[in-house]
Protein backbone atom coordinates (compact mmCIF):
# COMPACT_ATOMS: atom_id res chain seq x y z
CA UNK A 1 0.00 0.00 0.00
CA UNK A 2 0.96 3.66 -0.15
CA UNK A 3 2.71 4.94 2.95
CA UNK A 4 1.85 8.34 4.44
CA UNK A 5 4.98 9.93 3.00
CA UNK A 6 4.01 8.84 -0.51
CA UNK A 7 6.43 6.01 -1.00
CA UNK A 8 5.30 3.10 -3.12
CA UNK A 9 6.07 -0.31 -1.70
CA UNK A 10 8.35 -2.23 -4.08
CA UNK A 11 6.93 -5.05 -6.14
CA UNK A 12 8.87 -8.27 -6.66
CA UNK A 13 9.77 -7.94 -10.34
CA UNK A 14 10.70 -11.63 -10.44
CA UNK A 15 7.15 -12.64 -9.52
CA UNK A 16 4.95 -10.21 -11.44
CA UNK A 17 1.22 -10.86 -11.81
CA UNK A 18 0.07 -12.20 -15.16
CA UNK A 19 -1.23 -9.80 -17.80
CA UNK A 20 -2.79 -12.37 -20.11
CA UNK A 21 -5.23 -10.71 -22.49
CA UNK A 22 -3.61 -7.30 -22.01
CA UNK A 23 -1.26 -5.16 -24.08
CA UNK A 24 1.72 -3.14 -22.91
CA UNK A 25 3.24 -0.63 -25.35
CA UNK A 26 6.82 0.53 -24.82
CA UNK A 27 8.41 3.20 -26.98
CA UNK A 28 12.17 3.21 -27.42
CA UNK A 29 12.23 -0.48 -26.53
CA UNK A 30 15.38 -1.47 -28.43
CA UNK A 31 17.83 -0.21 -25.80
CA UNK A 32 18.29 1.14 -22.29
CA UNK A 33 15.38 1.39 -19.87
CA UNK A 34 12.82 0.46 -22.51
CA UNK A 35 14.54 -2.77 -23.45
CA UNK A 36 15.21 -3.82 -19.85
CA UNK A 37 11.61 -3.09 -18.90
CA UNK A 38 10.43 -5.20 -21.83
CA UNK A 39 12.60 -8.08 -20.61
CA UNK A 40 11.04 -7.91 -17.16
CA UNK A 41 7.40 -7.88 -18.18
CA UNK A 42 7.63 -10.29 -21.13
CA UNK A 43 7.08 -13.29 -18.84
CA UNK A 44 3.68 -11.98 -17.68
CA UNK A 45 2.03 -13.42 -20.83
CA UNK A 46 1.00 -9.96 -22.05
CA UNK A 47 1.09 -8.89 -25.67
CA UNK A 48 4.13 -6.63 -25.67
CA UNK A 49 4.48 -4.09 -28.46
CA UNK A 50 7.95 -2.65 -28.97
CA UNK A 51 7.94 0.75 -30.69
CA UNK A 52 11.39 1.34 -32.17
CA UNK A 53 12.79 3.65 -34.84
CA UNK A 54 15.60 1.38 -36.02
CA UNK A 55 14.14 -1.71 -37.65
CA UNK A 56 17.11 -4.07 -37.34
CA UNK A 57 17.49 -3.34 -33.63
CA UNK A 58 13.76 -3.59 -33.09
CA UNK A 59 13.53 -6.99 -34.78
CA UNK A 60 16.61 -8.25 -32.94
CA UNK A 61 15.09 -7.16 -29.61
CA UNK A 62 11.81 -8.85 -30.51
CA UNK A 63 13.50 -12.19 -31.20
CA UNK A 64 15.83 -11.91 -28.22
CA UNK A 65 12.98 -11.31 -25.75
CA UNK A 66 10.78 -13.96 -27.37
CA UNK A 67 13.55 -16.50 -26.89
CA UNK A 68 14.40 -15.55 -23.29
CA UNK A 69 10.80 -15.24 -22.08
CA UNK A 70 9.03 -17.96 -24.04
CA UNK A 71 6.36 -15.41 -24.91
CA UNK A 72 5.49 -15.39 -28.62
CA UNK A 73 3.40 -12.23 -28.23
CA UNK A 74 6.40 -9.91 -28.45
CA UNK A 75 5.86 -7.68 -31.47
CA UNK A 76 8.14 -5.04 -32.97
CA UNK A 77 6.48 -2.17 -34.80
CA UNK A 78 8.24 0.72 -36.45
CA UNK A 79 7.83 4.02 -34.64
CA UNK A 80 9.57 7.29 -35.48
CA UNK A 81 8.35 9.95 -33.06
CA UNK A 82 9.84 12.67 -35.26
CA UNK A 83 7.12 11.94 -37.84
CA UNK A 84 3.41 12.41 -37.15
CA UNK A 85 2.69 10.06 -40.05
CA UNK A 86 4.78 7.31 -38.42
CA UNK A 87 3.10 7.87 -35.05
CA UNK A 88 -0.34 7.61 -36.63
CA UNK A 89 0.57 4.38 -38.45
CA UNK A 90 2.03 2.87 -35.28
CA UNK A 91 -1.09 3.75 -33.26
CA UNK A 92 -3.33 2.21 -35.92
CA UNK A 93 -1.27 -0.99 -35.81
CA UNK A 94 -1.52 -1.13 -32.02
CA UNK A 95 -5.29 -0.71 -32.16
CA UNK A 96 -5.58 -3.42 -34.81
CA UNK A 97 -3.53 -5.82 -32.68
CA UNK A 98 -5.76 -5.04 -29.71
CA UNK A 99 -8.94 -5.59 -31.73
CA UNK A 100 -7.82 -8.94 -33.17
CA UNK A 101 -8.32 -10.83 -29.92
CA UNK A 102 -10.12 -8.13 -27.93
CA UNK A 103 -7.07 -7.35 -25.79
CA UNK A 104 -7.14 -4.57 -23.21
CA UNK A 105 -4.50 -1.84 -23.41
CA UNK A 106 -3.02 -1.98 -19.93
CA UNK A 107 -0.13 0.47 -20.23
CA UNK A 108 1.49 2.97 -22.56
CA UNK A 109 5.07 3.55 -21.46
CA UNK A 110 6.33 6.68 -23.20
CA UNK A 111 10.01 5.96 -22.76
CA UNK A 112 11.62 7.04 -26.06
CA UNK A 113 13.52 10.30 -26.16
CA UNK A 114 16.59 11.99 -27.58
CA UNK A 115 19.20 14.46 -26.37
CA UNK A 116 20.29 16.07 -29.61
CA UNK A 117 23.33 18.32 -29.88
CA UNK A 118 22.11 20.48 -32.78
CA UNK A 119 19.01 22.12 -34.14
CA UNK A 120 17.35 20.04 -36.82
CA UNK A 121 13.85 20.29 -38.28
CA UNK A 122 11.61 17.27 -38.71
CA UNK A 123 9.51 16.60 -41.82
CA UNK A 124 6.64 18.25 -39.92
CA UNK A 125 8.63 21.44 -39.39
CA UNK A 126 9.44 21.20 -35.68
CA UNK A 127 12.68 21.05 -33.74
CA UNK A 128 13.57 17.35 -33.57
CA UNK A 129 14.00 17.27 -29.77
CA UNK A 130 10.64 18.96 -29.29
CA UNK A 131 8.84 16.55 -31.60
CA UNK A 132 10.47 13.32 -30.41
CA UNK A 133 10.41 14.11 -26.69
CA UNK A 134 7.06 15.88 -26.50
CA UNK A 135 4.82 16.38 -29.52
CA UNK A 136 5.13 12.81 -30.80
CA UNK A 137 4.55 11.51 -27.27
CA UNK A 138 1.34 13.52 -26.82
CA UNK A 139 0.06 12.62 -30.28
CA UNK A 140 0.58 8.91 -29.65
CA UNK A 141 -1.07 9.18 -26.24
CA UNK A 142 -4.14 10.89 -27.68
CA UNK A 143 -4.44 8.34 -30.50
CA UNK A 144 -4.41 5.46 -28.01
CA UNK A 145 -6.48 7.18 -25.34
CA UNK A 146 -9.91 5.83 -26.45
CA UNK A 147 -8.60 2.27 -26.13
CA UNK A 148 -6.98 3.05 -22.78
CA UNK A 149 -10.34 4.35 -21.53
CA UNK A 150 -12.04 1.11 -22.59
CA UNK A 151 -9.70 -1.02 -20.47
CA UNK A 152 -10.64 -2.00 -16.93
CA UNK A 153 -7.62 -0.29 -15.38
CA UNK A 154 -4.97 1.35 -17.51
CA UNK A 155 -2.05 3.69 -17.12
CA UNK A 156 0.06 6.16 -19.05
CA UNK A 157 3.63 6.45 -17.78
CA UNK A 158 5.98 9.10 -19.12
CA UNK A 159 9.73 8.94 -18.55
CA UNK A 160 10.97 12.40 -17.68
CA UNK A 161 14.16 13.95 -16.33
CA UNK A 162 15.67 16.10 -13.62
CA UNK A 163 16.74 18.34 -16.53
CA UNK A 164 13.32 20.02 -16.36
CA UNK A 165 14.72 22.03 -13.44
CA UNK A 166 17.13 23.89 -15.72
CA UNK A 167 14.17 25.84 -17.17
CA UNK A 168 13.58 29.14 -15.37
CA UNK A 169 11.30 30.65 -17.99
CA UNK A 170 9.34 28.44 -20.43
CA UNK A 171 8.84 29.69 -23.99
CA UNK A 172 5.49 28.13 -24.83
CA UNK A 173 4.47 30.92 -27.21
CA UNK A 174 7.66 30.62 -29.28
CA UNK A 175 8.89 27.05 -28.79
CA UNK A 176 6.69 25.48 -31.47
CA UNK A 177 7.96 27.86 -34.15
CA UNK A 178 10.82 26.75 -36.39
CA UNK A 179 12.04 30.37 -36.40
CA UNK A 180 12.65 30.34 -32.65
CA UNK A 181 15.79 28.19 -32.82
CA UNK A 182 19.05 29.56 -34.13
CA UNK A 183 21.44 26.89 -35.45
CA UNK A 184 24.41 29.08 -34.54
CA UNK A 185 23.29 29.71 -30.95
CA UNK A 186 21.65 26.38 -30.18
CA UNK A 187 22.03 25.17 -26.60
CA UNK A 188 20.77 21.57 -26.37
CA UNK A 189 20.60 21.35 -22.57
CA UNK A 190 17.84 23.93 -21.94
CA UNK A 191 16.00 22.68 -25.04
CA UNK A 192 16.05 19.12 -23.70
CA UNK A 193 15.05 20.38 -20.26
CA UNK A 194 12.11 22.33 -21.65
CA UNK A 195 10.82 19.32 -23.59
CA UNK A 196 10.90 17.27 -20.39
CA UNK A 197 9.12 20.06 -18.52
CA UNK A 198 6.41 19.93 -21.18
CA UNK A 199 6.07 16.16 -20.72
CA UNK A 200 5.43 16.71 -17.01
CA UNK A 201 2.99 19.56 -17.57
CA UNK A 202 1.02 17.58 -20.15
CA UNK A 203 0.81 14.64 -17.74
CA UNK A 204 -0.43 16.95 -15.00
CA UNK A 205 -3.15 18.36 -17.26
CA UNK A 206 -4.19 15.01 -18.67
CA UNK A 207 -4.47 13.54 -15.17
CA UNK A 208 -7.06 16.23 -14.38
CA UNK A 209 -8.95 15.60 -17.63
CA UNK A 210 -9.04 11.85 -16.92
CA UNK A 211 -9.89 12.17 -13.23
CA UNK A 212 -13.27 10.46 -13.61
CA UNK A 213 -11.95 7.65 -15.82
CA UNK A 214 -10.03 4.45 -15.09
CA UNK A 215 -6.84 5.84 -16.66
CA UNK A 216 -3.98 7.07 -14.50
CA UNK A 217 -1.21 9.35 -15.74
CA UNK A 218 2.20 9.33 -14.08
CA UNK A 219 5.73 10.50 -14.70
CA UNK A 220 8.85 8.69 -13.63
CA UNK A 221 12.27 10.29 -13.25
CA UNK A 222 14.77 7.42 -13.43
CA UNK A 223 17.68 9.65 -12.38
CA UNK A 224 21.11 9.35 -13.97
CA UNK A 225 21.08 6.08 -15.88
CA UNK A 226 23.79 4.43 -17.96
CA UNK A 227 22.08 4.46 -21.36
CA UNK A 228 23.06 5.67 -24.84
CA UNK A 229 21.27 9.03 -24.41
CA UNK A 230 24.51 10.90 -25.24
CA UNK A 231 25.08 9.05 -28.53
CA UNK A 232 24.44 12.23 -30.56
CA UNK A 233 27.08 14.22 -28.62
CA UNK A 234 30.41 13.49 -30.25
CA UNK A 235 32.44 15.32 -27.61
CA UNK A 236 30.80 13.32 -24.79
CA UNK A 237 30.46 10.00 -26.60
CA UNK A 238 34.01 8.88 -25.85
CA UNK A 239 35.42 5.75 -24.27
CA UNK A 240 36.36 7.54 -21.03
CA UNK A 241 32.94 9.22 -20.77
CA UNK A 242 31.14 5.94 -21.33
CA UNK A 243 33.31 4.32 -18.66
CA UNK A 244 32.56 7.09 -16.14
CA UNK A 245 28.85 6.81 -16.87
CA UNK A 246 28.99 3.05 -16.34
CA UNK A 247 30.92 3.61 -13.10
CA UNK A 248 28.79 6.36 -11.55
CA UNK A 249 25.29 6.08 -13.02
CA UNK A 250 22.43 3.75 -12.17
CA UNK A 251 22.18 0.71 -14.43
CA UNK A 252 19.37 0.48 -16.97
CA UNK A 253 18.30 -2.77 -15.27
CA UNK A 254 17.83 -1.02 -11.91
CA UNK A 255 15.91 1.85 -13.53
CA UNK A 256 13.73 -0.64 -15.40
CA UNK A 257 12.82 -2.39 -12.15
CA UNK A 258 11.48 0.91 -10.79
CA UNK A 259 9.53 1.61 -13.98
CA UNK A 260 8.13 -1.93 -13.94
CA UNK A 261 6.82 -1.41 -10.40
CA UNK A 262 4.76 1.51 -11.72
CA UNK A 263 3.39 -0.60 -14.58
CA UNK A 264 2.00 -3.08 -12.05
CA UNK A 265 1.40 -1.03 -8.91
CA UNK A 266 -2.22 -1.05 -7.67
CA UNK A 267 -2.12 2.48 -6.22
CA UNK A 268 -1.29 4.62 -9.24
CA UNK A 269 -4.83 5.76 -10.01
CA UNK A 270 -5.35 7.36 -6.61
CA UNK A 271 -2.04 9.17 -7.14
CA UNK A 272 -2.53 10.15 -10.78
CA UNK A 273 -0.58 13.20 -11.90
CA UNK A 274 2.38 12.59 -9.63
CA UNK A 275 6.06 12.25 -10.48
CA UNK A 276 7.95 9.26 -9.05
CA UNK A 277 11.65 8.75 -8.46
CA UNK A 278 13.00 5.56 -6.88
CA UNK A 279 9.35 4.79 -5.98
CA UNK A 280 9.10 7.98 -3.91
CA UNK A 281 6.93 10.92 -4.84
CA UNK A 282 9.17 13.56 -6.36
CA UNK A 283 8.84 17.29 -5.77
CA UNK A 284 9.38 18.75 -9.23
CA UNK A 285 10.01 22.42 -9.96
CA UNK A 286 7.25 24.94 -9.32
CA UNK A 287 6.83 25.32 -13.08
CA UNK A 288 6.11 21.60 -13.45
CA UNK A 289 3.27 21.80 -10.93
CA UNK A 290 1.58 24.90 -12.36
CA UNK A 291 -1.92 23.91 -13.51
CA UNK A 292 -2.29 27.25 -15.26
CA UNK A 293 0.89 26.69 -17.26
CA UNK A 294 -0.16 23.11 -17.99
CA UNK A 295 -3.50 24.27 -19.36
CA UNK A 296 -1.82 26.90 -21.54
CA UNK A 297 0.68 24.37 -22.90
CA UNK A 298 -2.04 21.81 -23.63
CA UNK A 299 -4.10 24.36 -25.55
CA UNK A 300 -1.06 25.41 -27.59
CA UNK A 301 -0.10 21.79 -28.23
CA UNK A 302 -3.49 20.90 -29.68
CA UNK A 303 -3.16 23.69 -32.24
CA UNK A 304 -0.03 22.13 -33.78
CA UNK A 305 -0.91 18.42 -33.63
CA UNK A 306 -2.75 16.74 -36.49
CA UNK A 307 -6.49 16.57 -35.86
CA UNK A 308 -7.70 13.35 -34.32
CA UNK A 309 -11.04 11.96 -35.43
CA UNK A 310 -13.10 11.07 -32.40
CA UNK A 311 -14.92 7.78 -32.74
Amino acid sequence: MLASRNVLEPINVKALPKLKGKIVVITGANSGIGKETARLIAKTECKLILGCRRELEGLATQEEIKSSSGNDLIIYKHLDLSSFKSVFTFAEEVLQLAATEDFELHCLLNNAGIFYDKHELTEDGFNISLQVNYLGLVYLTLLLLPKLKESSSSRIINVTSEAHRCVSQPHIDEFFSSDYFSPNKYDPIPVYGETKLYVMLSALHLSKVLEETNVSVSCVDPGNVATNILRHFKKYNTLITRFLIWLRFKSAVKAAEEVTCLIFHPHLKENSGKVWKSLEEENPSSLATSEELAKKLWSQTLTVLPKINSK
